[in-house]
């Protein structure tokens, strides 16, 4: 939203144009359930759950070719280069959480449970329009 003031102090309220809307900024990171020196505390949006995330990402919107709504899922295909993070990821990370970030915001931080490969499912407690809305962020990154 764009602010428009009017005579008299007034302010009007007027939808972004696609052309001033900020791409949103998209990342995998690593996460972990306690905390560590090194590692920075956020809040899963929606809940009150903690996570502890690594400053750098693991993978960013560069590395996602598309995303999709499926089910209460939001499915990432990544690029070629995406795939072969997410794999070393699953690897080096496995059995601990990976956060979803965009803008800053953890939106999910499921456990990685398998071996990570071009197309990956982020579950979490996704209402539909939750779910459109995160596939809408990640494809305007």
């Amino acid at each position: 939203m764009r602010l428009l003031t009017v005579a008299a102090g007034f302010a009007l309220a007027l939808p972004a144009l696609a052309q001033d809307a900020p791409k949103a900024r998209v990342e995998l990171r690593r996460a972990e359930t306690a905390p560590a020196d090194g590692l920075v505390e956020a809040v899963i949006a929606g809940s009150t759950q903690k996570v502890y995330l690594y400053k750098a990402a693991a993978l960013t919107g560069t590395d996602i070719a598309s995303a999709k709504v499926a089910g209460g899922a939001v499915e990432l295909t990544f690029t070629d280069a995406g795939a072969k993070k997410a794999a070393k990821l699953s690897g080096e990370h496995a059995d601990k959480p990976v956060a979803l970030v965009v803008d800053g915001k953890v939106l999910a931080a499921p456990v990685i449970r398998a071996k990570l490969g071009a197309t990956v499912r982020v579950t979490g407690s996704f209402t539909a329009e939750e779910a459109a809305t995160l596939v809408k962020a990640i494809e305007t990154r």
